[in-house]
């Protein structure tokens, strides 16, 4: 009987027959970093699932609220009520957007789409409490600009 011994650090390489006579360009590939954390990302633990779900319902919750708050003059009305609505939905569904997907971005698209959620959203709200809508685009692309500038340093400050 004969005993194989494993030597540390080797790996011995068995090929298959198909893949054998096969150039070294034909051979699959190793998956990108970014396809790696996009799969990580997928496999997250059910913990920062529902984070992420708890986090973009309060987003959603908060923005709607506010708007609703905004669009309001002194009583309550249906129209109020339907721009809160429809703007905490916007707002969720532009969060849970952004986090599905975020990992799957590179850091320039992940930055710009954090900059111009923040800057479109700010700039509406703006405009929902009576400013004009040259000041709304103003304050909506400098705070965006400013929010895309600071996530972009961020995640290349703390890549994996």
């Amino acid at each position: 009987m004969h005993a194989r011994t494993a030597v540390p650090g080797l790996r011995h390489r068995r090929h298959r027959p198909d893949q054998r006579h096969q150039p070294r360009s034909a051979q699959p590939t190793q998956p990108t970093q970014q396809a790696q954390q996009a799969y990580r990302a997928q496999q997250a633990h059910p913990r920062h699932r529902t984070a992420f779900w708890t986090l973009s319902l309060l987003i959603g919750v908060a923005f709607g609220m506010y708007a609703w708050f905004l669009s309001r003059a002194e009583d309550f009305t249906a129209k109020a009520t339907v721009t809160g609505l429809v703007s905490g939905a916007a707002a969720l569904l532009i969060c849970l957007a952004i986090g599905k997907w975020q990992f799957a971005l590179g850091h320039e698209p992940r930055a710009l789409a954090y900059g111009a959620a923040l800057g479109a959203g700010t700039g509406y709200l703006y405009s929902l409490s009576g400013g004009s809508p040259l000041t709304s685009v103003v304050l909506g692309l400098v705070l965006g600009s400013g929010m895309g500038a600071a996530a972009f340093y961020f995640f290349h400050t703390h890549e994996d």
